[in-house]
């Protein structure tokens, strides 16, 4: 794989493409609330995160969301 500082849009779409049945069974407890689900590169660790988007007048039981889907860090943020 490429280093963390050349990932390229192929690369997550492929990673993303790898767990989409994971992050599909996720997604779908959170339906109402959700507004994306996408794979971003995290500022800090310059690593692939999966992030998913939630409208920002909601209040979703984070709880239940896993920490990692398929070796990557899962990461909630509110669309505002």
């Amino acid at each position: 794989m490429t280093s963390p500082r050349n990932w390229t849009d192929r690369d997550l779409d492929s990673l993303f493409n790898r767990v989409a049945q994971q992050i599909e069974s996720v997604a779908r407890d959170f339906a109402s609330q959700l507004v994306d689900v996408n794979m971003v590169i995290d500022i800090d660790s310059r690593e692939p995160v999966i992030r998913f988007v939630f409208a920002d007048n909601t209040a979703p039981d984070l709880e239940r969301m896993p920490q990692n889907i398929g070796g990557h860090r899962v990461v909630p943020t509110f669309k505002t």
